[in-house]
């Protein structure tokens, strides 16, 4: 927007407008994260108590857990259901409520296959870069760098349960990631603060996995989705993006997690005692690592000096972006939800 058409402090009427379209958007994020943080738990809570589980609030929430993971099938459909069902749920608050057009963002123009490729080297550069930063929080608060690891996807033993796992962690829930955190928050800020908005939306993009190591990686890479996205105004690049390291970093995890026993291993032995398909998955990992090290730094450099596509803010921008954002009541009380969750986790 230009500062020469419109006042650089926005008046009364105009801050209203803005707080009701910040508030509708913070408030289809309140929802996705009350459906993923409090009424899955609510359901455990609800499968435990039917299940005869007695006891404190604490043993039937754990029995609830038991009986839902005592299956195949509904532990998948439980653990993917809910974000399904929390993301679907606010996608469809902003576009009633805001008036969006998702489908107009899945064009095919504004791009090529080079930048997605350029925005994969570098988001699997900082997520390697954000796995050093979370083992060097872990030592310095708790001395040891145990528990920096992601959280890894637990394999079922049924062949159909995996597909349907893999299908969401690598397809369909990237699709719908980037429709609520790119489609919907990004664009519903950008207008005004480009760079503010595709930080912002980062930092709510890393804070919704809910624990320290995923956050911090979540955060980095949704910077690189966000600037696909601002550059192409398309979501079809920063979701191709996202498709290929859930995918890759998942064909990894299904490598070398075929071994149960591999922590304890590798712990013992170190990688002289790894063979077959644990191997290869370090292997093909490692080789990803070294690879796109040096291709993320030169794409980023090179990005870089070019200004990363995204517009400087002018002052009337920036006084209709962040201080309106991050005193809207749906906002702060997402963030402070996230945190919390963060904390709980850690």
């Amino acid at each position: 927007m230009s500062s020469s058409t419109v006042s650089v402090y926005p008046d009364i009427d105009e801050k209203k407008q803005i707080r009701k379209k910040y508030f509708t958007t913070g408030l289809a994020v309140l929802a996705d994260m009350a459906i993923f943080q409090l009424v899955s738990r609510l359901f455990l809570l609800i499968v435990g108590a039917v299940s005869g589980g007695g006891g404190s609030i604490s043993e039937i929430y754990r029995a609830g857990r038991v009986l839902v993971g005592a299956n195949d099938y509904s532990s998948v459909m439980f653990s993917i259901g809910f974000p399904i069902l929390a993301e679907v749920t606010a996608i469809a608050i902003a576009v009633k409520m805001l008036g969006l057009d998702l489908k107009s963002k899945f064009t095919l123009e504004g791009y090529n296959l080079g930048e997605v490729a350029g925005g994969s080297a570098v988001g699997f550069f900082l997520q390697t870069v954000a796995v050093f930063v979370v083992m060097l929080l872990y030592f310095i608060i708790e001395g040891s760098t145990e528990g920096a690891a992601d959280s890894t996807i637990v394999q079922k033993s049924s062949l159909g349960a995996n597909i349907i796992l893999y299908f969401y962690v690598c397809a369909l829930g990237p699709l719908l990631e980037e429709l609520l955190f790119r489609g919907v928050i990004l664009e519903s800020m950008k207008m005004y603060n480009c760079r503010f908005a595709v930080l912002f939306s980062s930092v709510i993009f890393g804070l919704m996995h809910g624990n320290a190591a995923q956050a911090i990686n979540g955060f980095l890479v949704g910077l690189v989705l966000g600037a696909l996205y601002v550059r192409s105004d398309s979501l079809v690049p920063c979701t191709l993006m996202h498709m290929i390291m859930n995918t890759v970093t998942s064909v990894c995890s299904v490598l070398i997690y075929s071994n149960p026993n591999i922590v304890q291993d590798l712990g013992t032995d170190g990688l002289g005692a790894m063979t077959g398909l644990p191997l290869a998955g370090i292997i093909v990992n490692l080789l990803i690592r070294f690879l796109t090290f040096p291709a993320g730094v030169a794409v980023l450099v090179v990005t870089g000096m070019k200004g990363f596509g995204l517009m400087k803010a002018n002052p009337a921008g920036k006084h209709r972006g962040a201080p309106l954002v991050l005193t809207t009541v749906t906002w702060i009380l997402v963030i402070v939800g996230y945190l919390a969750v963060i904390v709980i986790n850690f």
